[in-house]
């Protein structure tokens, strides 16, 4: 079994009773056909970082904003990033390392056994991330503020 069957698989067979969320962005056909027990299917998450911030662990597709909220707020997490999409396999996976939080697996050839020991490791490792910048807006406007000081194009 592999790739959306593995993912599949690792929910069904997962031991302990564990609240599982996925939530369908309306361009995508839905992964689960019929959910597993435990799983629930939801159109759309209102407030998604809430259900990210108390998670164990994250699987996400590899979009830049879910996985740098999960950085921020040091939840471990594996990303799925579709084989063709320069954006996510590329750019998000770069900035990503420089967060020391490059979590993409292969989802060609993906086994459940291989997925549930990944998930594990995930799980059970010391999140390692580095720190999530937060004041790129007071940065943003002190450097607006030089060069409005230095407008020497200005004739006074």
């Amino acid at each position: 079994m592999r790739g959306p069957q593995a993912v599949r698989d690792f929910v069904a067979g997962t031991p302990r009773a564990s609240a599982w969320t996925r939530a369908m962005s309306r361009n995508r056909r839905a992964l689960f056909i019929s959910s597993p027990i435990g799983l629930e299917v939801k159109a759309y998450v209102h407030n998604l970082f809430e259900h990210l911030a108390c998670c164990d662990l994250a699987l996400v597709q590899g979009g830049l904003s879910t996985c740098m909220e999960l950085v921020a707020m040091r939840r471990p997490f594996l990303s799925f990033p579709p084989q063709r999409h320069f954006e996510q396999c590329v750019h998000v996976r770069r900035r990503l390392a420089n967060y020391n939080a490059d979590r993409a697996v292969p989802y060609a050839g993906l086994t459940a056994e291989a997925l549930a020991q990944r998930a594990l490791e995930a799980m059970h490792a010391p999140v390692r991330y580095k720190p999530v910048e937060t004041d790129g807006a007071a940065r943003a406007a002190q450097r607006i503020a030089q060069v409005l000081e230095n407008r020497w194009w200005v004739k006074p």
